[in-house]
């Protein structure tokens, strides 16, 4: 997108009698006041790049409310009195039921009804979520936790894994499983972020875990494993590295000028710990619909690339940017 200056705001202008009631003024405007209410939706200028194809667009849709005096006489003149915008605000953020928190834990046997209590006062002694009338908000470090374990440990925020691991923590204490399989598969897991995190792991049992990562790599790219390369630990290291899997960025952040924006489940954010910029994904839907451009899911994030580069995407803000509307 190149220069879109867009209208996405909600004018009202009161208007009244040509010669209101000096001595009660406000009477008068309840008696012979009218109201012009209009929602607007006006592309003043596209300035889209269309990519693979072209798309028919409705550019402009308004929609106008009249609100007439109850006593108007014919051929009377009306002037301005007033005249309010208002911008459209942001949806609510996220929020989730204290109720449905708890029967989802349930539902999954991830947690016993008993220790529920606890991993809600733990996330509100950590200031990672606040309860307001019954509904859990995250805050700002809840936010930057769920995205950082979404890029470098997916398994800690499965629900799958959520499950099977408390499964398999029964297993255990009835006898059906020896306890060190499920260790080894939480050390190899924990190993594998570590790497992803650009450190290098000094546990025991490193070169075990590296080879079977070494094995799947080599398996799913059908490559042959270097020579010598099962015993020698830097090597194996130096192979991960090599063919470890890319996360695709959609550019700079446009806030911070330092970060990558990377695509999250709930929508794209900064890498850098200390920038709060985010874009969130129902947002971005809104965006897009609201001006009538139909967006196929293969050239979507192309699009995102073209916002973040520009650094401008009015989504919280939509300004009013006509100077006159006539009536």
């Amino acid at each position: 997108m190149t220069n879109a200056i867009f209208d996405q705001s909600e004018l009202v202008i009161f208007v009244g009698n040509s010669q209101p009631n000096k001595d009660d003024e406000a009477q008068s405007s309840k008696v012979y006041g009218a109201q012009f209410k209009e929602t607007a939706n006006r592309m003043l200028f596209d300035g889209w790049k269309l990519i693979g194809k072209h798309w028919n667009i409705d550019e402009t849709e308004e929609h106008e409310e009249v609100i007439l005096p109850d006593l108007l006489i014919p051929e009377e003149k009306l002037k301005p009195i007033d005249i309010r915008a208002y911008e459209i605000k942001e949806r609510s953020p996220w929020r989730y039921g204290e109720g449905r928190f708890i029967t989802t834990l349930e539902k999954y046997n991830i947690a016993d009804a008993s220790f529920i209590a606890e991993i809600q006062h733990f996330l509100i002694e950590k200031k990672a979520i606040t309860i307001i009338n019954g509904m859990i908000y995250p805050l700002e470090l809840g936010k930057k936790i769920h995205y950082f374990l979404q890029m470098f440990a997916p398994w800690l925020v499965d629900i799958d894994f959520g499950t099977k691991f408390e499964q398999d923590l029964r297993l255990i204490r009835d006898g059906s499983k020896p306890k060190n399989e499920l260790i080894e598969e939480y050390e190899n897991l924990k190993n594998e972020t570590i790497v992803k995190l650009g450190y290098n792991s000094e546990d025991k049992a490193t070169n075990s875990w590296m080879l079977d990562k070494a094995k799947r790599i080599a398996a799913q790219k059908k490559i042959t494993l270097p020579m010598g390369i099962e015993s020698d630990k830097d090597k194996l290291m130096s192979f991960i590295n090599l063919h470890k899997e890319n996360i695709h960025t959609l550019g700079k952040c446009p806030s911070c000028k330092e970060g990558d924006i990377y695509k999250m489940e709930h929508g794209y954010k900064c890498n850098v710990a200390s920038c709060s910029f985010i874009l969130w994904n129902n947002g971005i839907q809104r965006f897009f619909k609201n001006f009538k451009k139909i967006i196929p899911e293969e050239t979507l994030h192309k699009y995102i690339e073209i916002i973040l580069k520009k650094g401008k995407c009015y989504i919280d803000k939509k300004p009013y940017t006509s100077t006159s509307k006539l009536f």
